[in-house]
């Protein structure tokens, strides 16, 4: 993959797609690839993609990394004149790197976003000795269970701060 064939077409989709965004959304450029800024999103998730195909939506906490939320990978190979992923067990295969990774990582993506950000869903940090974990659902957070460490809304409208 070029180094920069991935971030250029994912620029050039969300152009096309930008609209089918849950919330308005913006892309930052930095050194390691683009960050998407979207509106009302809570500060403790991020979602970045990098030069080379991978797509991480991730929590952070006290300016740390928390936990990997969703992962969505693609290792273009070009086999003659159709492009797939080496890491998928039953690849499909397209004409151009764009259709590739518009079906393998920025459709999934947009999926995930539509489904996962609303107002009434929660981001719980949790975490115990061995390990630190994140959880998105509808549900209050439970400030009494053993595990429980930080909760938020993962959307937050200019009216509601609310973090428990």
């Amino acid at each position: 993959m070029k180094n920069s064939a991935y971030l250029k077409s994912f620029k050039s989709w969300f152009k096309l797609n930008k609209h089918r965004f849950p919330y308005p959304t913006s892309i930052l450029t930095h050194k390691k690839g683009l960050k998407l800024l979207i509106s009302g999103l809570t500060t403790l998730v991020e979602v970045n993609l990098y030069h080379n195909g991978v797509t991480l939506v991730s929590a952070n906490y006290n300016s740390e990394h928390w936990d990997l939320i969703i992962d969505f990978t693609v290792n273009e190979v070009k086999d003659g004149k159709l492009n797939f992923c080496a890491v998928c067990c039953n690849p499909k295969f397209f004409n151009t790197a764009e259709e590739l990774y518009a079906d393998h990582n920025f459709e999934p993506l947009l999926s995930w976003l539509i489904e996962n950000l609303k107002t009434e869903n929660w981001l719980h940090l949790l975490g115990n000795r061995n390990m630190l974990f994140v959880k998105i659902n509808n549900v209050s957070p439970d400030k009494q269970s053993p595990d429980y460490v930080f909760s938020t809304r993962l959307i937050l409208d200019k009216n509601d701060a609310r973090s428990e």
